[in-house]
């Protein structure tokens, strides 16, 4: 459990094994949430998820983090975690890595 709960996307404190894997800086998940696009009543979408992308370099693990940690419901974007995981793992891993890769 303790291992868990160090990359939940639920824990704000989380460490990303994904970004890790990648070489990538991890954002903090303050910065994250901010950027999840929401939907406003008479209003045009002003993103589609195009900043909380590039903040997070699309790590799968933190757009699904600042998802989940999103409480306003309104969040609109695409995202797919089995999609994009796999092709994330597909791309940044080494075969040797994918042995000893707990997700």
């Amino acid at each position: 459990m303790e291992k868990h709960e160090l990359s939940c996307t639920m824990n704000p404190e989380r460490v990303c094994k994904m970004c890790k894997m990648a070489g990538l800086e991890q954002k903090t998940i303050k910065e994250l949430v901010a950027l999840v696009p929401v939907f406003e009543f008479d209003k045009e979408p002003q993103d589609d998820g195009k900043e909380l992308r590039k903040a997070t370099g699309n790590c799968p693990a933190c757009i699904l983090s600042a998802l989940r940690r999103h409480f306003d419901h309104g969040a609109i974007m695409e995202f797919n975690w089995k999609e994009e995981s796999k092709a994330w793992i597909g791309t940044y891993s080494k075969p040797l890595d994918r042995a000893g890769y707990d997700y």
